[in-house]
């Protein structure tokens, strides 16, 4: 009897001592999460980096200056192509047919963890945190900053738990007369798999949520027709190319169809220095373009990249010639 009450007591004492050490690994965890979220909520996203599978992600691009040519139709803009994120550079510009430029910025945090099937990290993403989403909104003919819409935060009223379903899938559009950044959303909950199509009106930051649409699927849809004429722009450009290009003929330039603004095309430059220097006609059609580079580039010493967005559906004939200005020189 008395043997028996000892060895109840020492399994007793046994089962203690595992509750402990389980909750004090569990507090541990749910401390270093939380030291994590703190780190997360005061933006040290290079501290955050630094633990154990998180990683930080999204897309950022920097508005500079832009300006309307003569036929007060087409405009420019000039934005700066440096960051120190290969995987988050974004190049080009969004902007709304002669009224807005719309720069994106997004950061996201997320926590993986190993495939036990391959032993390598990141293929399991288990949580997901939004540590910034915004859109500053500027004047394209005057260069002003008019607004900053913290998309973060209207998501949140409206108990949004979305992010972003493609990094490179906004777009600006015209919903129910109202110019809008637009983005394919889906769950930050990895077992929801839920998608929709977020609106932000550019003017109110008033949010709009409808049915998947699938966005980039479309915008790449409207620019099938140009690949045959790129191909014709890669070959011109490799023939004519000079030792002092900086750039590859596949990356020089690139001529798109403009989302969902009919009668709009974009032409896309990374040689800007080059373009303003001998593009002629470029700087004919927006006469204070040289002016505007030559502020940003004694102001920001960076590089940059140039979108030249023409009106009244220019033939492949009309923008080859603006380009040959350039390349043949």
């Amino acid at each position: 009897m008395k043997r028996d009450i000892q060895i109840s007591l020492l399994l007793i004492f046994s089962l203690c001592i595992v509750i402990y050490i389980t909750n004090w690994n569990n507090s541990k965890e749910s401390r270093k999460y939380r030291e994590f979220q703190e780190k997360v909520r005061i933006h040290d996203l290079n501290n955050a980096e630094d633990l154990p599978n998180y990683i930080t992600w999204g897309i950022k691009n920097k508005f500079c200056a832009s300006g309307i040519g003569r036929d007060q139709k087409s405009y420019y803009t000039i934005q700066d192509t440096n960051n120190n994120n290969e995987e988050s550079k974004v190049t080009y510009m969004l902007t709304v047919p002669t009224k807005y430029a719309v720069e994106v910025n997004l950061e996201m945090v997320s926590k993986r963890e190993s495939d036990s099937t391959t032993g390598k990290t990141g293929s399991i993403v288990t949580e997901r945190e939004m540590v910034e989403f915004a859109a500053s909104v500027f004047d394209l003919e005057t260069g002003e900053l008019l607004n900053t819409i913290y998309i973060d935060r209207i998501l949140k009223l409206h108990n949004l738990n979305v992010m972003p379903f493609d990094c490179t899938g906004f777009v600006t559009c015209n919903y129910k007369g109202k110019p809008c950044l637009a983005f394919d959303a889906e769950a930050m909950d990895e077992y929801d798999n839920s998608k929709s199509t977020i609106y932000i009106d550019l003017e109110s930051s008033e949010l709009f949520e409808e049915k998947y649409y699938n966005l980039k699927e479309n915008i790449e849809s409207k620019n099938k027709n140009n690949l045959d004429f790129l191909k014709k722009i890669d070959s011109f450009t490799e023939k004519n190319k000079r030792y002092s290009d900086l750039y590859g003929s596949d990356e020089r330039y690139s001529v798109e169809n403009f989302g969902f603004w009919e009668g709009y095309r974009k032409i896309h430059l990374m040689d800007v220095s080059n373009t303003i220097e001998n593009n002629e006609k470029i700087n004919y059609m927006f006469p204070d373009l040289k002016e505007n580079y030559k502020k940003i580039s004694d102001e920001y010493n960076k590089n940059f990249s140039l979108d030249i967005v023409l009106s009244g559906n220019p033939s492949d004939d009309e923008i080859l010639n603006i380009i040959e200005s350039d390349i043949s020189k």
